[in-house]
């Protein structure tokens, strides 16, 4: 092997055995302006191609198919204070509906029957096929059905709770006490879900992942960096009428609002791995490689 291509063999194992750090960058080959997570910071592509270190990741987004490298497209980090939920990544920037940050780097929601919650954009969903949507939260415990988050439509409209049509969502735990994953196109009587088996630790930091693997038709749910189950799945985020894409909000009108802490979401145009979700669990919620 030749000097340099064994120097960057030991960098990304230096990279590696340091806890794989988390760095943004963009590149030009695939990923055009798109912010990416970087798994070997001391690395390009054409090197981490050059060393043999392809990971031949489903939705990847690279034309170098370097493993670490993922399409970041939404980041919301909650470090603008008042009643804004900023983009840091792309443009597509929400409202914080009946409350504020008022900490940077945090948005406290008092759940029950608050009616407080995150407003994003609506089509966040249409164009994504593999996905991932990840996140760090302090959930308060409380009722069931919470929403973490919920993406889609009730059979009342555009910004109104009524029964859930068409979804994405995530619940710190159901009647059974499970952290749960749920996907429909007609309600809840046609869910695919996957449950954890284990509620949302409450009173704890968490990071939570949920992975659409559009390309291997799968569905799959991380706590932690861990996989907590993965499911058949033959279903599009683009068939999902996302007028209401919420934070701490349920399509169902029955459902509590979340009672807990958001530290940080993210939705990246890609299948993550369960490497990669560790890599990014262990670099915590706001690392500085990912600021602007």
């Amino acid at each position: 092997m030749v000097p340099e291509a064994r120097r960057v063999l030991d960098r990304s194992s230096q990279a590696l055995a340091l806890g794989l750090a988390i760095q943004a960058s963009a590149f030009s080959a695939g990923c055009g302006e798109r912010g990416a997570l970087e798994l070997f910071p001391s690395t390009t592509p054409e090197a981490c191609a050059e060393s043999g270190a392809s990971s031949g990741a489903a939705g990847a987004g690279n034309s170098d198919d370097c493993f670490g490298h993922e399409a970041l497209v939404h980041r919301y980090s909650f470090n603008t204070l008042g009643s804004s939920a900023d983009d840091t990544i792309g443009t597509a920037h929400g409202s914080i509906v009946n409350t504020a940050v008022t900490s940077s780097g945090k948005l406290d929601l008092a759940g029950a029957d608050s009616d407080q919650y995150v407003n994003l954009p609506n089509g966040l969903m249409r164009e994504l096929k593999d996905a991932t949507f990840e996140c760090w939260v302090n959930w308060n415990g409380g009722g069931v059905w919470q929403r973490v988050f919920d993406f889609g439509n009730s059979n009342e409209g555009e910004d109104l709770q009524g029964g859930g049509t068409s979804y994405l969502f995530l619940t710190p735990n159901h009647i059974y006490g499970s952290l749960r994953l749920a996907y429909s196109l007609n309600g809840a009587a046609r869910e695919t879900v996957i449950d954890a088996g284990v509620q949302l630790p409450a009173g704890a930091t968490t990071h939570v992942a949920a992975v659409v693997d559009d390309t291997h038709d799968t569905l799959s749910l991380y706590l932690n960096g861990s996989l907590q189950g993965s499911v058949a799945f033959n279903g599009e985020l683009s068939a999902i009428d996302d007028v209401n894409n919420w934070l701490g909000r349920s399509q169902f009108v029955i459902d509590q609002e979340l009672a807990g802490t958001l530290y940080e979401f993210r939705i990246y145009a890609a299948a993550l791995t369960e490497a990669q979700l560790a890599a990014s669990y262990a670099a915590g919620p706001d690392p500085v490689s990912l600021e602007p």
